[in-house]
């Protein structure tokens, strides 16, 4: 039994040393395959790599600079352009016969990197000959701009030249329709005008003569020019209407407010009128100073600035009725709440009146003045005592207040109290209680007991 527990125990350790064995060379081989497999994947990547950078050089000369180059020889009528053209030969000659073989040979010199299988030398190379392939192909690109600035120039200046015919005669149709509008500038618009023409006829004799040099430069002055006066003629009457009609008339408007309010009585310093009217009256000669030489920056918003400050003067202006309305009712009120007969004087706008006054002015009729005292009558004999004896007697008979306190036995105080509130009370009994005839008829005397505690 023993002998044979020992002889599996050698079997079973004979038997994991061979599947041992057959790990490790199936690990072997999978180390290896996928090495391989790497390897494959590596090269695959750097051969596409190699690919496109060959074919990138390959893109940077093509038959489109010869072309032109051959198409501006045939223009050349002048040192100028021939000196370019001279200067572009030179230069295609470079790319095509210096850059672009330098290209080819570090495009060898990867290829070998890449079979020496050096990766960080074959990152490195090909990062760099990217690079060099971008740069030359910017030359190349470049060089085919300017080139073809006077090989397409005709067609080109041509199309651009067309439009700018169009607009202009839009722009010269709207200011002859409205001529009427421009005032002293129309000379000056006018002489605009020519120039531009002339303009117009300077390119017509550059592209006649081959002059593709100059006739760009024809081209961009038109532009500008009939930029500036599109921008004239389409806001100088705007600017002329403002600052020859609307901002005028307003000045002379709040210019005659601002004097009758001064003799009312108004304090009306702090605005700074006639500092602001003539400063503002410099600004506008200054705009039209601009304007005589057709220059129109920020004119407009300079007018509407003007334009809005005398505006918002109004509200300023209404401001100052309001407060010196809410003043003397204040006053008023004041006055009111410590009277001692209807003989006192009390503040207006007008001057100085009496409460009596009040209830009986010039201009009332006899039967107006009795009509305003039976509605205070009316309004008496509607309050309940002690009001209405001491209404009675401090307004009608005249007694004081110490007088009034000994006969209804309270303090003097008490009596100014009473006063207070009787006057209330008559004031809501006019309000809510008489008939819409009689309210008509007691305009004049509601003011009397409009009081507020």
């Amino acid at each position: 039994m023993v002998i044979y527990i020992i002889g599996m125990i050698q079997v079973s350790d004979k038997t994991y040393i061979i599947l041992g064995i057959v790990y490790g060379v199936m690990a072997i081989i999978l180390i290896v395959v996928v090495l391989v497999l790497i390897n494959k994947h590596n090269k695959k990547q750097y051969e596409e790599i190699l690919s496109k950078l060959e074919r990138n050089k390959n893109l940077i000369i093509s038959g489109n600079i010869l072309t032109e180059l051959n198409k501006v020889s045939s223009l050349i009528n002048n040192k100028e352009l021939e000196k370019k053209y001279e200067s572009w030969k030179k230069r295609y000659k470079q790319i095509k016969d210096v850059d672009i073989p330098t290209l080819t040979n570090e495009l060898n010199d990867l290829d070998e990197l890449i079979k020496s299988k050096k990766r960080k030398a074959i990152n490195e190379a090909s990062a760099k000959l990217e690079l060099e392939i971008y740069y030359v192909k910017a030359k190349s690109e470049f060089l085919l701009k300017e080139i073809r600035e006077i090989s397409l120039s005709e067609t080109k200046n041509r199309e651009i030249v067309t439009k700018l015919k169009k607009d202009y005669r839009d722009i010269y149709l709207k200011y002859n329709n409205h001529k009427d509008d421009y005032e002293s500038i129309s000379k000056t618009i006018e002489l605009q005008f020519e120039n531009i023409d002339k303009l117009f006829n300077a390119f017509e004799i550059a592209m006649e003569n081959n002059d593709y040099t100059e006739a760009p430069k024809i081209v961009k002055a038109l532009g500008d020019n009939i930029g500036n006066i599109e921008i004239v003629v389409n806001e100088a009457p705007t600017i002329i209407l403002m600052g020859k009609k609307l901002i005028p008339s307003k000045i002379e408007e709040i210019r005659n407010i601002y004097n009758k309010m001064t003799k009312e009585g108004y304090v009306l310093d702090y605005l700074n009128i006639d500092y602001n009217i003539s400063e503002s009256e410099k600004k506008i000669a200054d705009v039209f100073d601009r304007l005589k030489v057709l220059n129109l920056a920020d004119s407009i918003f300079e007018l509407k600035t003007i334009l809005s400050y005398f505006e918002s003067l109004y509200n300023d202006f209404d401001n100052e009725r309001v407060s010196k309305k809410e003043y003397e009712e204040i006053m008023n009120i004041e006055l009111i709440k410590n009277m001692v007969s209807l003989d006192q004087n009390i503040y207006s706008s007008e001057g100085t009146e009496t409460l009596m006054d009040r209830i009986q002015s010039d201009s009332d009729t006899w039967e107006e003045t009795y009509e305003n005292k039976k509605v205070i009558e009316f309004a008496l004999k509607k309050l309940p005592e002690p009001d209405k004896t001491v209404v009675f007697k401090y307004y009608m008979e005249g007694s004081s207040r110490k007088e009034i306190s000994e006969i209804i036995h309270v303090s003097p105080t008490q009596i100014s109290r009473i006063l207070k509130r009787a006057l209330n009370r008559l004031y809501n009994i006019i309000e809510n209680e008489m008939t819409d005839k009689n309210k008509k008829t007691a305009k004049e005397a509601k003011w009397f007991f409009h009081l507020s505690y």
